[in-house]
């Protein structure tokens, strides 16, 4: 079973958030493994919730915005050593930890 964590504030409206759950399906799929998605809102991750990130075998930072915090959006790829895909251009973000160090 593997865990992926998404970074965002889930809108079960929103095209791309129902595309990135469906992603992580066909990805395991194809892999052969399982895997659980679990959604985790910005401003939990903002209020000091990083304890929500422990236990997770990676990290996606939703595509969607604007998110609830931008802050919260952000934190994961600077504190995480949890492997991570940005799912945004923006040159405001912050480089994920490995590639800085």
């Amino acid at each position: 079973m593997v865990c992926i964590g998404v970074i965002g504030d889930y809108e079960p409206r929103n095209e791309t958030h129902l595309a990135t759950a469906a992603a992580v399906e066909h990805a395991s799929t194809y892999q052969g493994v399982s895997a659980e998605v679990t959604w985790i809102s910005t401003g939990r991750v903002a209020d000091g919730g990083e304890d929500a990130l422990t236990g997770l075998d990676g990290l996606i930072i939703a595509p969607g915005s604007p998110y609830r915090s931008m802050l919260g959006a952000q934190t994961p790829s600077m504190l995480s050593t949890t492997p991570t895909l940005l799912r945004c251009s923006s040159p405001r973000w912050p480089a994920p930890s490995p590639a800085r160090a």
